[in-house]
C-alpha cells in the first residue's frame, strides 16, 4: 500500500494491491481545503478557522468528522464509518533522519504507519503505508487513509513554511 503524489499542491492516489482506491484533490495552490471522491460519495475537508487548528470533515455537505490540532502539535483526527461509529485516532511524529507518522486508537494500538519513500538523493512526497492485517480489513480504513494523507501532507507544508 502506498500514496503517490500526483502534484506539488499536496495532491495525491491512494493505492493498495497496486490498484487505485482514490485521490484526494487540493482545489488551488496553497489551498487547505481538499475533497475526494469515495464510496460513490464526495468527501471535503475544509478549515474552521484562519490558524488552520480545526478541520471539519464532510460527507455530501453533512459534518462527519474533524481533524484537530493543538498548541503542542497534538493531531487528532475523529470521523464516522460507514456504520455510524465514531473513529478516532493520535498521531505521532517519530524520527528525525528517518521520519515516520504513526497513527494509533484511543487503546494506543498502532493502527498505520506512513513513512516516506524519499531519500537525499531523490526527493518525492510519497509514502507507504503498513499496517496489520487486524486493522487493514477494516470497513473504515481506507477512509483513515484519506485523513492520515490530508494531515501528513498538511505537515509538510507546515514544516516548509517554518511554521511548526
Amino acid at each position: 500500500m502506498k500514496i503517490v503524489s500526483t502534484s506539488s499542491r499536496g495532491n495525491f492516489i491512494y493505492e493498495k494491491n497496486e490498484k487505485k482506491i482514490l485521490e484526494l484533490v487540493h482545489p488551488k495552490w496553497f489551498s487547505k481545503k481538499a475533497f475526494v471522491k469515495y464510496d460513490n460519495k464526495k468527501i471535503k475537508i475544509e478549515p474552521k478557522n484562519y490558524w488552520g487548528s480545526k478541520y471539519f470533515i464532510s460527507e455530501e455537505e453533512v459534518e462527519k468528522g474533524s481533524i484537530d490540532i493543538d498548541w503542542k502539535n497534538n493531531i487528532t483526527i475523529t470521523f464516522k464509518d460507514q456504520n455510524q461509529t465514531t473513529q478516532i485516532f493520535k498521531m505521532e511524529e517519530k524520527g528525525f533522519w528517518k521520519q515516520q507518522f504513526e497513527f494509533s486508537n484511543l487503546e494506543e494500538e498502532l493502527v498505520v504507519v506512513l513513512t516516506p519513500l524519499s531519500n537525499w538523493k531523490n526527493w518525492r512526497n510519497d509514502f507507504t503505508i503498513e499496517s496489520s492485517p487486524k486493522y487493514c480489513d477494516q470497513n473504515y480504513f481506507d477512509e483513515l487513509i484519506i485523513y492520515c494523507g490530508f494531515v501528513v501532507r498538511l505537515i509538510q507544508q507546515y514544516a516548509s513554511a517554518g511554521v511548526m
